[in-house]
């Protein structure tokens, strides 16, 4: 690999990038598109984004931290396998747990996962936590979920205003659950007249 990057294999050039460069570069980029632009290799930054309608809390989070570790990590563990190689071998080769196979155990280098469908009595609990992305779609409508959504993406300020303080509450969880990994700070206002909203 290092000698097609660093240099033309038509040609008997001098490397363009020495053999600790060209570590780095595949440390920190991981993927390479072979363009030629200026007899230059470029790389390609990617991000991924996860969006699901079920709400995975405290159990997603050490799964991406494990294949963040295993993948872009400088522990030993760290192996020569893409992290879109993993997410597409999860999401298009492994069965999503449902009645007749409740537990699905994964093999990941060594490492193994269990999925499992929930319990028929944590069922009810669950939903109710995955619910606040269908009631918000029903509250907002679907072309101001977006708007929100671009606006906390890009880090636009925000103002929310309702008469109703618990339907505030309940669509900035959502929000928040949408943008996860992100974080949002929020800004607390307490709750004014109507007459007064001017003020803000």
């Amino acid at each position: 690999m290092h000698s097609c990057l660093g240099q033309n294999p038509g040609s008997a050039d001098v490397e363009l990038f020495t053999a600790d460069e060209l570590r780095d570069i595949e440390r920190y980029l991981r993927v390479f598109r072979k363009s030629r632009v200026s007899e230059k290799v470029v790389g390609t930054l990617m991000t991924i984004c996860i969006l699901s309608r079920y709400y995975f809390g405290s159990s997603f989070r050490p799964f991406l931290s494990f294949l963040h570790q295993l993948c872009l990590g400088e522990s030993e563990e760290k192996n020569s396998i893409s992290l879109e190689r993993y997410l597409a071998f999860i999401f298009y080769e492994v069965p999503f747990p449902d009645l007749r196979l409740p537990n699905v155990v994964i093999d990941l280098d060594g490492h193994y996962w269990r999925l499992q469908a929930p319990h028929e009595k944590n069922f009810a609990s669950s939903t109710a936590i995955s619910e606040p992305f269908a009631s918000l779609l029903s509250i907002l409508g679907t072309e101001l979920c977006l708007q929100l959504l671009v606006q906390l993406l890009t880090e636009k300020k925000i103002l929310r205003t309702s008469i109703q303080p618990d339907l505030l509450a309940h669509i900035a969880q959502a929000l928040i659950s949408i943008i996860y990994a992100l974080r949002w700070v929020l800004v607390y206002i307490p709750s004014i007249h109507i007459r007064c909203i001017h003020v803000i």
